[in-house]
Protein backbone atom coordinates (compact mmCIF):
# COMPACT_ATOMS: atom_id res chain seq x y z
CA UNK A 1 0.00 0.00 0.00
CA UNK A 2 3.07 2.24 0.39
CA UNK A 3 4.58 1.60 -2.17
CA UNK A 4 0.79 2.44 -4.10
CA UNK A 5 0.80 5.53 -2.90
CA UNK A 6 4.67 6.93 -3.51
CA UNK A 7 3.64 6.02 -6.76
CA UNK A 8 -0.13 7.96 -6.94
CA UNK A 9 2.14 10.65 -5.35
CA UNK A 10 4.91 10.58 -8.32
CA UNK A 11 1.82 10.84 -10.90
CA UNK A 12 0.51 13.26 -9.24
CA UNK A 13 3.46 15.52 -9.46
CA UNK A 14 4.76 14.47 -12.84
CA UNK A 15 1.73 13.97 -14.42
CA UNK A 16 0.76 17.68 -13.35
CA UNK A 17 4.19 18.73 -14.66
CA UNK A 18 4.18 20.84 -18.46
CA UNK A 19 7.11 19.14 -19.38
CA UNK A 20 6.11 15.89 -18.32
CA UNK A 21 2.53 15.94 -19.47
CA UNK A 22 1.48 13.67 -21.71
CA UNK A 23 -1.91 15.17 -22.26
CA UNK A 24 -0.57 19.01 -23.19
CA UNK A 25 0.13 19.64 -27.01
CA UNK A 26 3.30 19.60 -27.68
CA UNK A 27 3.50 22.41 -29.97
CA UNK A 28 2.00 24.57 -27.53
CA UNK A 29 4.46 23.56 -25.06
CA UNK A 30 6.74 24.35 -27.58
CA UNK A 31 5.88 27.22 -28.13
CA UNK A 32 5.75 28.43 -24.58
CA UNK A 33 9.21 27.15 -24.34
CA UNK A 34 9.97 29.46 -27.81
CA UNK A 35 8.40 32.84 -25.68
CA UNK A 36 10.31 31.93 -22.55
CA UNK A 37 13.28 31.92 -24.00
CA UNK A 38 12.54 34.61 -26.73
CA UNK A 39 10.32 36.99 -25.34
CA UNK A 40 13.31 39.50 -24.96
CA UNK A 41 14.10 39.18 -28.45
CA UNK A 42 10.79 39.38 -29.82
CA UNK A 43 10.56 42.46 -27.91
CA UNK A 44 13.54 44.22 -29.35
CA UNK A 45 12.86 42.95 -32.59
CA UNK A 46 9.36 45.09 -32.08
CA UNK A 47 11.47 48.30 -31.27
CA UNK A 48 13.29 47.84 -34.62
CA UNK A 49 10.63 47.62 -36.54
CA UNK A 50 8.90 50.67 -34.72
CA UNK A 51 12.50 52.75 -35.55
CA UNK A 52 11.38 51.70 -39.32
CA UNK A 53 7.59 52.77 -38.58
CA UNK A 54 6.74 49.42 -39.95
CA UNK A 55 3.22 47.94 -39.08
CA UNK A 56 3.70 44.25 -40.18
CA UNK A 57 6.96 42.25 -41.04
CA UNK A 58 7.11 39.28 -42.74
CA UNK A 59 10.57 37.52 -42.94
CA UNK A 60 11.75 33.92 -43.34
CA UNK A 61 15.32 33.71 -43.86
CA UNK A 62 16.58 31.46 -46.63
CA UNK A 63 17.90 28.18 -44.99
CA UNK A 64 20.91 28.20 -46.96
CA UNK A 65 18.86 27.60 -49.64
CA UNK A 66 15.81 25.78 -48.86
CA UNK A 67 13.67 28.14 -48.78
CA UNK A 68 12.66 31.42 -50.91
CA UNK A 69 13.96 34.22 -48.93
CA UNK A 70 10.58 37.01 -48.01
CA UNK A 71 11.45 40.14 -46.88
CA UNK A 72 7.79 41.59 -46.50
CA UNK A 73 6.85 45.38 -44.76
CA UNK A 74 4.03 47.79 -44.19
CA UNK A 75 4.62 51.13 -42.99
CA UNK A 76 2.12 52.28 -40.65
CA UNK A 77 -0.70 54.10 -42.07
CA UNK A 78 -0.37 52.44 -45.04
CA UNK A 79 -2.46 49.07 -46.28
CA UNK A 80 0.11 48.11 -49.32
CA UNK A 81 2.79 45.46 -48.37
CA UNK A 82 5.85 45.69 -50.32
CA UNK A 83 8.69 43.61 -50.87
CA UNK A 84 12.20 44.55 -49.41
CA UNK A 85 15.10 44.83 -51.91
CA UNK A 86 17.04 47.26 -50.16
CA UNK A 87 19.06 47.39 -46.80
CA UNK A 88 16.39 48.67 -44.49
CA UNK A 89 15.80 45.12 -42.81
CA UNK A 90 19.64 44.17 -42.52
CA UNK A 91 19.44 45.04 -38.44
CA UNK A 92 16.44 43.41 -38.16
CA UNK A 93 17.77 40.33 -39.45
CA UNK A 94 21.05 40.42 -38.47
CA UNK A 95 19.35 40.35 -34.93
CA UNK A 96 16.89 37.61 -36.01
CA UNK A 97 19.47 35.70 -37.07
CA UNK A 98 21.85 35.79 -34.12
CA UNK A 99 18.91 34.59 -31.88
CA UNK A 100 18.30 32.02 -33.94
CA UNK A 101 15.03 33.00 -35.16
CA UNK A 102 14.35 32.31 -38.73
CA UNK A 103 11.02 33.09 -39.48
CA UNK A 104 8.86 35.91 -38.13
CA UNK A 105 5.70 37.43 -38.87
CA UNK A 106 5.42 40.48 -36.96
CA UNK A 107 2.04 42.76 -36.82
CA UNK A 108 0.91 45.68 -34.98
CA UNK A 109 -3.05 45.75 -35.01
CA UNK A 110 -5.65 47.55 -32.88
CA UNK A 111 -2.67 49.09 -30.63
CA UNK A 112 -0.81 45.73 -29.75
CA UNK A 113 1.88 43.90 -31.34
CA UNK A 114 1.49 40.45 -32.53
CA UNK A 115 3.91 37.38 -33.28
CA UNK A 116 1.21 35.94 -35.94
CA UNK A 117 1.55 31.84 -36.71
CA UNK A 118 3.55 31.41 -33.95
CA UNK A 119 2.28 27.91 -33.64
CA UNK A 120 0.46 25.36 -34.77
CA UNK A 121 -2.48 23.51 -33.41
CA UNK A 122 -5.47 21.13 -34.10
CA UNK A 123 -9.11 21.32 -32.62
CA UNK A 124 -12.68 20.36 -33.55
CA UNK A 125 -10.74 18.53 -36.11
CA UNK A 126 -9.33 21.88 -37.78
CA UNK A 127 -5.45 22.93 -38.24
CA UNK A 128 -5.49 26.40 -36.73
CA UNK A 129 -2.61 28.67 -35.81
CA UNK A 130 -1.79 30.31 -32.65
CA UNK A 131 -0.37 33.89 -31.43
CA UNK A 132 1.77 35.74 -29.50
CA UNK A 133 0.59 39.29 -28.33
CA UNK A 134 2.90 41.95 -26.66
CA UNK A 135 0.39 43.90 -25.01
CA UNK A 136 -3.40 42.80 -23.81
CA UNK A 137 -5.29 41.67 -26.64
CA UNK A 138 -9.06 41.99 -25.15
CA UNK A 139 -9.79 44.42 -27.06
CA UNK A 140 -8.47 43.52 -30.53
CA UNK A 141 -10.58 41.94 -33.83
CA UNK A 142 -7.66 40.04 -34.22
CA UNK A 143 -9.95 36.88 -34.06
CA UNK A 144 -12.93 38.23 -36.21
CA UNK A 145 -14.24 36.26 -39.13
CA UNK A 146 -15.33 39.21 -40.88
CA UNK A 147 -18.10 40.30 -39.03
CA UNK A 148 -18.62 37.69 -36.54
CA UNK A 149 -16.41 37.73 -33.47
CA UNK A 150 -15.54 34.18 -32.85
CA UNK A 151 -13.76 35.24 -29.71
CA UNK A 152 -10.46 33.79 -28.45
CA UNK A 153 -9.10 32.04 -26.15
CA UNK A 154 -6.03 33.41 -24.02
CA UNK A 155 -3.91 30.56 -23.01
CA UNK A 156 -1.74 32.02 -20.54
CA UNK A 157 0.28 35.15 -19.67
CA UNK A 158 3.86 33.61 -19.79
CA UNK A 159 6.08 36.53 -19.63
CA UNK A 160 5.02 40.05 -18.21
CA UNK A 161 2.74 41.24 -21.03
CA UNK A 162 3.18 38.48 -23.36
CA UNK A 163 0.11 36.67 -24.16
CA UNK A 164 -0.39 33.33 -25.92
CA UNK A 165 -3.94 33.41 -27.76
CA UNK A 166 -6.02 30.88 -29.68
CA UNK A 167 -9.10 32.14 -31.62
CA UNK A 168 -12.17 29.94 -31.36
CA UNK A 169 -13.28 27.98 -33.83
CA UNK A 170 -16.12 28.54 -35.75
CA UNK A 171 -18.89 26.20 -36.17
CA UNK A 172 -19.93 27.06 -39.22
CA UNK A 173 -20.69 24.63 -41.69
Amino acid sequence: MKLLTIFAFGFLIFGCSDDLNPFKESSVKRAEDFLSEHHRDLKQLINLAEKQNFSVIQWVDEGEGRNIQVSVVSMKGVKSKIEVTDKRLNTFIAFAKSKGIKVLWLQYFDEVWFVRKAFSYSESGNHQEGYFSYGDPSNTKLCYLGEEDMGFKLLSENEPNWFMIKCNVSNAP
